[in-house]
């Protein structure tokens, strides 16, 4: 399945896979990646359910408890969940709703499915229980046929979010969740402490307004709502409640651990008042540094390792904005490793990065998996990093020309021995050729000031 998107921003135009393991979006600045990223997570996640109409269209079909599903409801589900995103895009992007009409008001968004995969849709099965008053109602997906036991005329809103689960798992997969780490999220738990100021001083003014002052409280959630745009508030508000998160462990707990000896070179864990604190290997095991005062890499990637270790459940589709941000070289070159072991333990990434030592690193677990299929060993990787050239979509934002206003956005070709970022191959052969013609120039100006 693939998201068809025009006039987005920077972006022209732009047509994007879903289903790929790994997403890779690269490109110069400015070019709408993070716009991009920024409306995929919207449209995966469950922050815009509503009511909509092909949830009626079934209700009225249901029949002893059973409804059958076919391919013109998948459709109308796709298109009308489409216009309720593209409805909210002040949420989505952190704007009133005047400017973002403003700005996208030519913005297109459609769904490409093929014969095929609308009917791997419709023969999927699967069960859900949903728990409401102490009643259980149990919807059972055998192929296009929908059970739902123990369903009694249940509430619009009960069934809109019986409707909503069955059709987003039918078209997106099972447990389609998605977790996002923006730029920001280098300063994420600093922010935690203003966030909670902010909703207790919100609080505050709403207990406060007077009889017949509704639309005034409203309003002012809504523009306290509006202050960022919707990735980065999930981020805030799972940073506010990381106390309560961290009182469980993920199967990926381990993984984790082994992310923050490998690249942080300590641990991470949260104190009593849900301060986020970090101990070094190479301090005294009672030495606990509070997060703001701690070096940028751990502060780069301490939300994408609570994650990991807390909350990650596996086929979450992780986005992932600039994941060089902060890291020196060889701690890039094991961050690519472990995005490589992601993939293979279920999880779908989108990734938007300048990092050339990123790139490079993937190439190197691609061409090492192309060695593993003709049944050889990599002497350089274990096999839980090797990666099959069939699970990477790379995608190319650029401007074809200097006074170009809208970005192009190419399907880049990945190979078994890899693929290839024009924007840094060009950087790098453009950096190499003046170093080596100022380093010729200058072995010039010293052999003639030596032979006078």
């Amino acid at each position: 399945m693939k998201l068809e998107v025009k006039n987005l921003g920077a972006v022209g135009t732009a047509t994007i896979g879903l289903s790929s393991p790994l997403t890779i979006f690269c490109g110069p600045n400015n070019t709408g990646k993070t716009y991009l990223s920024y409306l995929l997570y919207s449209i995966m996640s469950d922050a815009f359910l509503q009511p909509l109409q092909v949830f009626d269209t079934l209700r009225n079909s249901l029949k002893q408890n059973q409804v059958v599903l076919e391919k013109t409801h998948l459709e109308e589900f796709l298109n009308q969940h489409l216009q309720v995103v593209r409805s909210k895009f002040g949420n989505v992007f952190g704007l009133s709703d005047d400017i973002a009409e403003q700005l996208f008001k030519n913005t297109e968004l459609k769904f490409e499915v093929s014969d095929e995969e609308w009917e791997q849709m419709l023969k999927c099965s699967f069960e859900f229980r949903y728990v409401s008053n102490d009643k259980e109602v149990l919807v059972k997906k055998e192929g296009r046929n929908v059970v739902i036991e123990n369903y009694s005329e249940a509430s619009q809103t009960i069934w809109t979010l019986i409707m909503y689960r069955l059709l987003k798992t039918t078209v997106f997969g099972k447990h389609p969740r998605p977790v996002i780490f923006p730029v920001e999220r280098n300063s994420i738990y600093t922010f935690k402490t203003e966030l909670s100021i902010n909703r207790i001083s919100l609080i505050n003014k709403i207990q406060d307004i007077k009889d017949n002052k509704e639309t005034t409280a409203i309003s002012m959630i809504e523009n306290n709502s509006r202050r960022y745009p919707i990735a980065i508030r999930d981020a805030l508000n799972i940073a506010y409640d990381v106390e309560n998160i961290q009182k469980t462990k993920s199967k990926f707990y381990d993984f984790a651990c082994n992310i923050e000896k490998d690249l942080l070179g300590g641990t991470l864990t949260v104190g009593k008042n849900g301060d986020v604190l970090f101990s070094s290997l190479k301090m005294k095991k009672s030495s606990q540094l509070p997060i703001h005062i701690t070096s940028s890499i751990v502060k780069t990637l301490s939300s994408l390792i609570f994650y990991l270790k807390h909350s990650a459940r596996q086929n979450d589709v992780i986005f992932i904005d600039e994941p060089e941000m902060n890291l020196h070289p060889d701690s890039l070159v094991v961050l690519a490793r472990f995005f490589a072991e992601l993939v293979n333990k279920g999880f779908r990434l989108f990734i938007s990065t300048h990092s050339d030592f990123i790139v490079r690193e993937l190439n190197n677990l691609i061409m090492a998996g192309s060695i593993a299929q003709y049944n050889k060993k990599s002497l350089a990787y274990p096999s839980s990093q090797l990666i099959d050239y069939k699970d990477i979509s790379v995608y190319y934002f650029h401007f074809k020309t200097y006074n170009s206003k809208t970005t192009t956005v190419e399907k880049v070709l990945v190979d078994k021995y890899g693929f290839d970022v024009k924007s840094m191959d060009t950087t790098i052969e453009e950096l190499n050729e003046k170093a080596n013609n100022l380093y010729y120039e200058l072995r010039d100006y010293e052999c003639k000031k030596e032979k006078k």
